[in-house]
């Protein structure tokens, strides 16, 4: 470790702020911020809005640019390698090393190897800045020969976070002070639409029946219990298509429990409204969230009870809930980091598109435990990967014909002090130059329907898709 590298970060600056923002005045500040600071800001591909609900189901919102101190953990088929970096740099790693290959991603060590080097931080980080998010995710990756990405977190160089009328406003050293803050956006306006030019599927519509055919062979076989089938959409917008508007579409009709907008250093962004809590911390108390069984919403779906009734008694979706939320229950009580019980049992979400099975987990912490122990014992969960973990990854290999990168990863925030935030990164979209990519999926138990598992993938897109006039 490099001491000065801390001491330099212990005189950066947190104020205090009596304020009321809402999330589309932050999406133009941090646009703003990286326009006006472009020559102070070290890291400008480092860019973040994050609206969320705490514990309480208090909204919160963190607006962040640029990266000032960070964790990242790559992984090959011979290694695990941790890093902190400062203002992008390297200053200190570690590695976990095999001598025999992994033949799938080792998500315990990886998390472990973060909890490690979260601990290093707290160790060195001044408490004064214990309340500042450090905000980042995970990939969803399959193991490659060759050493990919997979856990990537940073405290930003301006940072501004908090919700109600309470804010806290972060600046790295290097920041002049004086920096404007947010101004009010007018969010009545009506967002133009645009069209797109052409699409493609990755698999096409046989393909994937194809696929989800094979898929429940295995599962009769008791190969899997269950596993997550994901499609891939990429669209060509036309010349009419800006990113700013999409977004906006995006959390004004379709944000429910998170809203996000980030790039992580590349020159794509990742934006999506998913409804899945990972992790909500705070302090000694922890929930997790499941979401498995899905019932597409129609005008013949308006009666709430009846669809809870139906979504709940059928036994596929059953099936596909209890593999998801018992699982990560036998997991959490398995991990050994404090208590754990089933506070939520199957109940139904309600969203614009959607009606799903919703369970809860509770966790009272020990006092050593963080949230990278949470992750280390749900990651990948089987609302998005499978049962067993190892085999799902080799069948994934076989049957998606892309990557994930984010999508099924997780997003969101942690701080030294004991608060998190995470999101599983679904209902989410990749935007880069030329093109939008969309993502969806679902269970696959032994029960499925092959056509009705392509249906459930459709009716997921429809929030991505319908800010498009074609």
């Amino acid at each position: 470790m490099n001491p000065d590298v801390f001491e330099v970060i212990n005189h950066s600056k947190l104020t205090e702020i009596n304020a009321s923002y809402k999330t589309e005045d932050l999406l133009s500040w941090v646009e703003e911020v990286l326009h006006s600071y472009s020559d102070p800001i070290r890291c400008p591909k480092y860019q973040s809005v994050f609206l969320c609900k705490d514990i309480e189901n208090n909204e919160n919102i963190v607006g962040a640019v640029g990266r000032l101190l960070g964790i990242k953990v790559s992984v090959s088929n011979t290694e695990i390698l941790g890093e902190l970096d400062y203002l992008g740099k390297v200053f200190f790693s570690t590695s976990i090393s095999k001598d025999s290959n992994y033949s799938t991603i080792p998500f315990h060590d990886v998390f472990m190897l973060c909890k490690n080097l979260y601990n290093k931080i707290k160790e060195s980080l001044s408490t004064e800045f214990y309340l500042a998010p450090f905000i980042g995710g995970v990939k969803s990756i399959i193991l490659r020969d060759q050493t990919q990405e997979i856990v990537n977190y940073y405290l930003p160089e301006i940072e501004l976070f908090g919700g109600v009328d309470r804010y806290h406003l972060f600046l790295a050293n290097h920041i002049p002070e004086k920096i404007f803050l947010p101004k009010p956006i007018a969010s009545d306006e009506v967002l133009p639409r645009a069209s797109f030019l052409g699409i493609s599927e990755q698999p096409s519509k046989d393909e994937y029946i194809s696929s989800i055919t094979e898929v429940i062979k295995r599962l009769n076989d008791h190969y899997l219990d269950k596993i997550v089938i994901s499609r891939k959409r990429s669209i060509q917008p036309d010349q009419s298509f800006k990113k700013e508007q999409y977004i906006r579409h995006l959390l004004r009709k379709y944000y429910q429990e998170y809203f996000y907008f980030f790039r992580q250093g590349e020159d794509e962004y990742w934006a999506g409204i998913s409804p899945e809590v990972i992790i909500k911390q705070r302090g000694r108390r922890a929930v997790t969230e499941p979401l498995a069984g899905t019932r597409k919403k129609t005008s013949e779906t308006s009666d709430y009870e009846a669809v809870r009734k139906d979504l709940t008694s059928t036994p596929k979706d059953i099936s596909e809930h209890n593999h998801a939320s018992f699982f990560m229950l036998d997991q959490l009580v398995s991990a050994e980091i404090g208590q754990v019980r089933m506070e939520i049992n199957k109940i139904l979400l309600e969203t614009p598109y959607a009606f799903h099975i919703k369970s809860k987990i509770s966790i009272d912490l020990d006092a050593s435990a963080s949230f990278f122990d949470i992750i280390r014992a749900i990651y990948p969960p089987p609302t998005i990967w499978g049962i067993p973990v190892d085999n799902t990854e080799k069948t994934l290999m076989k049957f998606e014909p892309f990557e994930r990168e984010y999508y099924t990863g997780l997003y969101g925030y942690w701080t030294c002090s004991g608060m998190a935030n995470i999101a599983l990164v679904i209902r989410s979209v990749k935007i880069e130059a030329d093109s939008i990519c969309l993502y969806a999926g679902g269970g696959i138990v032994a029960l499925s329907d092959p056509i009705a598992e392509y249906e459930e993938a459709e009716n997921k897109m429809l929030p991505l898709m319908d800010y498009f006039l074609n």
